[in-house]
């Protein structure tokens, strides 16, 4: 392992979303970046920082040359393969002559299906009264309980309903609470009635509008921009056993292999920022070079693990 005296550099990665013209959208309470804004912090990182590609930063790796980045580098990488990214994102980095790196979820490509984590977020940005959301949860959590042996509503609250730097506890509730804290048979059978409920009866079309299709992708390709795995169909990567990892992440890369992306050394962007000792093992023998979590602060690239990079979100950068 290097010393921080022989080599320090440090990498801002910065970590976007939803990206588009939010006030004037279907869903303006959807949590994101204005487009305008988007534009303007591009402007300010131009300014401060050399804007790195993702095969630039796979290339160092490779060939241990990391000191030859340049000083205050930033790297831009986009989660969850949004058509915003295509529709939004794509002219302004194209008129900047810039790149990104572009994670989209196979399923959410392949299937036009709705991940849970969309259908949590749009749930939320459809309703005015957030208490009431979670009064909704807890009646259809009581008349669940017994026939899944559910625990408590206040057991839930207690466990869930913590502030963090993204969100009030109440939304943090919410979320914990239904990506990961009920039984998953349990879990999607409540968020896909309260989706029903809040936001649409039809999955197939707003899941056509929400995400990329596979050649919008590979025009992102085709103009430069990497296209990185982000696993099959956004799971909580270190929940999983080591084959049902091994499957979420060969998913990934048989998608990037076919869009004509590189698998030999490759980023990878976990779900959540989801990871754990197993999934970094596979991870190794697979040749995978960067791994991308949401863990805040600044990658030092001489005495992190490449697998385990830190970033910031785009809310978290000034202007």
């Amino acid at each position: 392992m290097r010393s921080k005296a022989w080599c320090n550099v440090d990498l801002l990665i910065v970590m976007y979303h939803y990206v588009r013209k939010i006030k004037d959208s279907q869903y303006p309470k959807i949590k994101g970046l204005e487009e305008s804004m988007f534009n303007e912090q591009i402007a300010y990182l131009m300014k401060q920082y050399s804007i790195i590609s993702g095969n630039e930063l796979i290339e160092a790796m490779v060939t241990d040359s990391i000191k030859d980045l340049p000083q205050s580098s930033v790297l831009l990488t986009f989660d969850d393969g949004y058509s915003d990214h295509y529709q939004c994102v794509l002219p302004i980095l194209r008129k900047r002559k810039i790149t990104g790196c572009f994670f989209p979820v196979v399923n959410c490509v392949k299937k036009r299906y709705t991940m849970d984590a969309n259908k949590i977020h749009y749930i939320l940005a459809c309703t005015n009264d957030v208490m009431e959301l979670i009064e909704q949860i807890f009646s259809l959590l009581n008349q669940l309980r017994s026939k899944h042996g559910l625990e408590s509503n206040g057991y839930y609250w207690g466990r869930y309903a913590k502030a963090n730097r993204f969100d009030s506890s109440e939304t943090v509730f919410v979320k914990g609470l239904l990506q990961k804290g009920l039984p998953n048979e349990v879990r999607r059978e409540v968020i896909d009635i309260l989706f029903k409920r809040y936001v649409t009866t039809d999955e197939l079309t707003f899941a056509d509008n929400l995400y990329m299709s596979q050649h919008q992708i590979e025009e992102l390709k085709e103009e430069g921009m990497y296209i990185g795995n982000h696993g099959q169909s956004h799971q909580w990567l270190n929940t999983l056993e080591p084959n049902m990892q091994a499957e979420e992440i060969q998913g990934g890369l048989s998608f990037m292999q076919e869009i004509g992306m590189p698998t030999n050394n490759w980023i990878m962007c976990y779900p959540y920022g989801a990871y754990d000792d197993s999934l970094l093992a596979l991870l190794r023998t697979l040749n995978c070079r960067v791994g991308l979590t949401t863990d805040k602060g600044l990658a030092d690239l001489s005495v992190d693990n490449p697998l385990t990079l830190r970033r910031l979100d785009t809310t978290e950068i000034p202007l």
